[in-house]
This record gives C-alpha cells, sequence and structure tokens, in this order.
C-alpha cells in the first residue's frame, strides 16, 4: 500500500479537475513528476505550461515526458514563476507549485519566499473560479522554514469569501515532512479586502 504523501495527496485532489481542465500549469517543473501527471491525466487540448529557472529541470521534464510520449504536450518554459501572467491570461484550472531544491542538484538554487509570494498572488489571480492550487512547502531546510512561515502568514488572512484554504501534513513522520497547501477560488473578483503580500 502507498501511503499519502503531500504530492499524492496534491494528485488525488486535483485529478477530478483535471478531466475537463482547459488549461493547467506546473510552476515548478522540477524532475518533472508533477508535470506528467498533469499531462497524462488532462484532455488533449488541455493548454499545460511549466515553469523552471533551472535548465537541467526542464532538461529532466522534457526526458520524462518524451519516455511517455506527452511531450509534445507540455510548453516548457525556462523562467521564474512570478513572471506566470506573461505567458497568457487565459484563466488556470489547476496550478502546482512544488517548493525547495532541486533534487539531486545544487541546495543552494532554492525557491524563495519573496518570489514564491509573488507567483503564488499572481497565481491566484490567474486561477479560474472553481480552480485549486497546490503548493507542496518542503521546509526542512532555511529557506523552506522561512517560506511555510511567510505563505502560512499570507494564506490564514485571504478572505474566505472568496477563497478556501486549507492544509494537510503527515504528522508522526521524522525529517519535516511537507506542508500542503490547498487553495480554492471561489468567486471572481476578489481584490477589494484581499490579503496582500
Amino acid at each position: 500500500m502507498k501511503a499519502f504523501t503531500a504530492v499524492r495527496m496534491a494528485h488525488f485532489l486535483i485529478k477530478d479537475k483535471l478531466a475537463a481542465a482547459a488549461r493547467v500549469i506546473d510552476a515548478t517543473a522540477g524532475n518533472g513528476n508533477d508535470t506528467l501527471f498533469l499531462a497524462r491525466y488532462s484532455p488533449s487540448t488541455t493548454i499545460i505550461h511549466a515553469f523552471d529557472v533551472q535548465q537541467t529541470a526542464l532538461d529532466k521534464t522534457r526526458q520524462l515526458l518524451a519516455e511517455f510520449g506527452l511531450l509534445d504536450k507540455v510548453t516548457l518554459i525556462l523562467d521564474s514563476h512570478t513572471n506566470i501572467l506573461q505567458y497568457g491570461t487565459q484563466p488556470a484550472d489547476i496550478i502546482m507549485f512544488n517548493l525547495g531544491y532541486l533534487p539531486g542538484a545544487m541546495h543552494c538554487i532554492t525557491t524563495m519566499k519573496e518570489s514564491t509570494l509573488e507567483a503564488v498572488q499572481a497565481s491566484m489571480d490567474l486561477l479560474a473560479v472553481g480552480g485549486i492550487i497546490t503548493i507542496a512547502v518542503y521546509h526542512g531546510h532555511p529557506e523552506g522554514q522561512q517560506e511555510l512561515e511567510a505563505l502560512h502568514c499570507f494564506l490564514e488572512n485571504i478572505p474566505q469569501t472568496s477563497y478556501t484554504v486549507a492544509s494537510w501534513q503527515m504528522v508522526n513522520q521524522i525529517n519535516c515532512p511537507p506542508v500542503l497547501y490547498v487553495i480554492e477560488k471561489l468567486r471572481g473578483d476578489a481584490r477589494e479586502g484581499s490579503a496582500t503580500i
């Protein structure tokens, strides 16, 4: 039996929505596992963008997608997820974040709280009503802990009339298991009274 992890829980929560998704985004491509999941379980017409600031990450993602015959379905973008709004204004049904550093690569290159908060805010603006953002936060390193604290403070102040925000975490695991945040957009035009970075 496979135990739920933050990533598996994120996949479980979005899988049904993928079946009718028009546009989905992997904001942190990494080794390509989330990108592959989005490509495998979405319709052939779904627009998929995958972002990363490291060419190594995009190369790994490209290789994984090619192994499954899904490379043509995804646009890989070498850019920061803070620039997500520059790559189309069509609302996104699902946006995934898997924060931290690239497994197997240099740990000095990692997501940072300032750019993460900016990217999450931009993603909320881009999210379709009924859409979901998942954010897996790996906080077992100093920057990750800062990201977790900053994100939690930001997310708990988002107005509940416009979004629901939940968190999930394994509680009996060693080595700082990641925290999963899930944001669902309830209605549009949520600027008034919204949380600010």
